[in-house]
């Protein structure tokens, strides 16, 4: 395969091919340059139509994979904002679980206190009962003593 020389060796080559067979004056050895160089230029120009072909593949491939990585972006953000949103209703849930057990806690020591303060009450009342009954059966008159 022959080397390929820079686009403006070539061009400057069928300039002067182009300005010599306007005049008449193309040689022979001249005219054969010139088709060489002509051909070399269309297979350039094929050459380069298939690369901006396989360029645009490529890019739409790249547009494609751009667009499916939106998406998924929006889908984790979407995601995200659901799972902050669960976040914070299970933060809310749990705090007043945790106030409702607070209060729970609270009752139940508040039942314990009257608990104990029954037992005493119970305990004292009892007895005072008991003293009371005493009491009362010794300012009864006995009735034998009085006939």
């Amino acid at each position: 395969m022959t080397e390929r020389l820079p686009s403006d060796v070539v061009e400057a080559r069928l300039n002067h091919l182009i300005d010599r067979a306007r005049r008449g004056n193309l040689l022979p050895a001249e005219a054969d340059r010139f088709t060489t160089e002509l051909r070399d230029l269309v297979r350039r120009l094929e050459d380069t139509e298939d690369e901006r072909a396989h360029d645009n593949v490529a890019l739409r491939a790249i547009a494609r994979q751009r667009d499916e990585a939106g998406t998924q972006r929006d889908q984790a953000e979407d995601l995200l904002r659901v799972a902050h949103e669960t976040s914070n209703r299970s933060e809310a849930e749990r705090a007043r679980a945790v106030t409702r057990a607070e209060r729970a806690e609270a009752a139940i020591e508040g039942v314990r206190e009257l608990a104990t303060q029954w037992a005493v009450l119970r305990t004292y009342g009892g007895a005072a009962y008991e003293l009371r009954a005493a009491l009362d059966q010794a300012q009864q008159p006995t009735t034998t003593e009085t006939s």
